[in-house]
């Protein structure tokens, strides 16, 4: 399986997928793709994301079966090892819609807040956020604070894509928000302490590195 993406030091969306692929023992070869193919290549456009966006699995090389969006490849990866001691996934139907519950949350939730602060880092301006952007984000992290601080894991008791898809986006709340990042950190501490956990596991943090990303907040 190849994995087409844009590499970048905090393309969190794609960096999850290689996460939860190596924490999960899934195969997947990482293919960079510059930006014109996705917007302008008509097999992409017809057979691989029809807007023209990356993450894009592709399951066979130049078969044109693939999976397309960050999140529904972080549970199509899940589902091929959701097996064994790991269960990434989670170990019963129930657990299985709590991780589609937290995977929801973190891009309805997290990412929604955060979005005009992924802007500004990705359009690289200096425009102003909305007066509430901040306030929005910290109303979500006061509920996952709130969550965390009485468990380790957000589905049973070991690391599942939920954890994983949370913490790549809080990864994003720490990176793209320059200005207040560092101070989210310490003012959410079950939250960081979650983060940690997840970009610390051997197999993550390698992953990370091999991306060439920096953990933590930015420090303004």
């Amino acid at each position: 399986m190849h994995l087409l993406y844009q590499k970048n030091a905090d393309n969190a969306p794609a960096q999850k997928i290689l996460a939860a692929a190596a924490y999960a023992g899934v195969e997947i070869t990482a293919e960079s793709c510059g930006e014109n193919k996705a917007s302008t290549d008509a097999d992409f456009l017809n057979l691989c994301d029809p807007c023209g966006e990356y993450p894009v699995l592709e399951l066979e090389d130049g078969s044109g079966v693939c999976v397309f969006g960050a999140n529904a490849i972080l549970r199509y990866v899940a589902r091929m090892k959701n097996e064994g001691s790991l269960h990434p996934y989670g170990r019963t139907p129930f657990e299985a819609s709590q991780v589609d519950m937290w995977i929801d949350f973190s891009s309805t939730e997290i990412d929604a807040a955060n979005m005009p602060y992924i802007r500004m880092a990705y359009e690289k301006t200096i425009s102003d956020v909305p007066v509430d952007a901040l306030d929005k984000i910290k109303a979500v992290l006061v509920g996952l604070e709130e969550v965390l601080s009485v468990r380790t894991f957000l589905v049973g008791e070991r690391l599942t894509i939920a954890d994983v898809a949370v913490a790549f986006s809080i990864h994003w709340v720490y990176r793209c928000n320059r200005k207040h990042g560092h101070a989210l950190a310490k003012e959410y501490r079950a939250v960081y302490r979650h983060y940690n956990t997840v970009m610390r596991h051997p197999k993550i943090h390698a992953t990370m590195r091999k991306e060439g990303a920096v953990l933590g907040p930015l420090r303004n």
